[in-house]
Protein backbone atom coordinates (compact mmCIF):
# COMPACT_ATOMS: atom_id res chain seq x y z
CA UNK A 1 0.00 0.00 0.00
CA UNK A 2 1.57 3.18 -0.38
CA UNK A 3 1.66 6.53 1.39
CA UNK A 4 1.98 8.76 -1.38
CA UNK A 5 -1.40 10.23 -3.45
CA UNK A 6 -1.92 8.76 -6.59
CA UNK A 7 -1.24 11.94 -8.95
CA UNK A 8 2.06 11.89 -7.72
CA UNK A 9 4.75 9.94 -10.26
CA UNK A 10 4.92 6.48 -9.08
CA UNK A 11 8.42 4.59 -9.41
CA UNK A 12 8.73 2.68 -12.70
CA UNK A 13 11.74 0.74 -13.93
CA UNK A 14 13.95 2.33 -15.93
CA UNK A 15 14.19 1.20 -19.55
CA UNK A 16 17.40 3.13 -20.99
CA UNK A 17 20.23 3.34 -19.13
CA UNK A 18 21.51 6.98 -17.31
CA UNK A 19 23.48 7.73 -19.72
CA UNK A 20 20.95 7.15 -22.65
CA UNK A 21 18.36 9.18 -20.73
CA UNK A 22 17.97 13.15 -19.81
CA UNK A 23 18.69 16.34 -22.39
CA UNK A 24 22.33 16.09 -22.96
CA UNK A 25 22.32 12.20 -24.27
CA UNK A 26 21.86 13.17 -27.98
CA UNK A 27 25.57 12.61 -28.43
CA UNK A 28 25.23 9.15 -27.01
CA UNK A 29 22.39 8.35 -28.47
CA UNK A 30 23.40 9.29 -31.83
CA UNK A 31 26.93 7.30 -31.29
CA UNK A 32 24.83 4.46 -30.24
CA UNK A 33 22.77 4.44 -33.19
CA UNK A 34 25.98 4.83 -35.27
CA UNK A 35 27.75 1.86 -33.36
CA UNK A 36 24.67 -0.75 -34.23
CA UNK A 37 24.25 1.06 -37.77
CA UNK A 38 27.80 -0.21 -38.82
CA UNK A 39 27.41 -3.11 -36.96
CA UNK A 40 24.43 -4.00 -38.84
CA UNK A 41 26.14 -3.46 -41.91
CA UNK A 42 29.07 -5.53 -41.35
CA UNK A 43 27.27 -8.48 -41.01
CA UNK A 44 25.01 -7.59 -43.93
CA UNK A 45 28.28 -7.69 -45.93
CA UNK A 46 30.00 -11.03 -43.94
CA UNK A 47 26.94 -12.51 -44.70
CA UNK A 48 27.00 -12.00 -48.15
CA UNK A 49 31.15 -12.27 -48.23
CA UNK A 50 30.77 -16.17 -46.67
CA UNK A 51 27.72 -17.04 -48.93
CA UNK A 52 29.64 -16.08 -52.30
CA UNK A 53 32.66 -18.35 -50.28
CA UNK A 54 30.51 -20.86 -50.20
CA UNK A 55 29.46 -20.34 -53.28
CA UNK A 56 32.37 -20.35 -55.14
CA UNK A 57 33.73 -23.44 -52.98
CA UNK A 58 30.46 -25.60 -54.22
CA UNK A 59 31.09 -24.46 -57.77
CA UNK A 60 28.05 -23.72 -58.81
Amino acid sequence: MSINPPWKSQSEPQIVPRVLDGKDAVLTRGAAIAVILVGIIASLVLGLAAAGALTATLGR
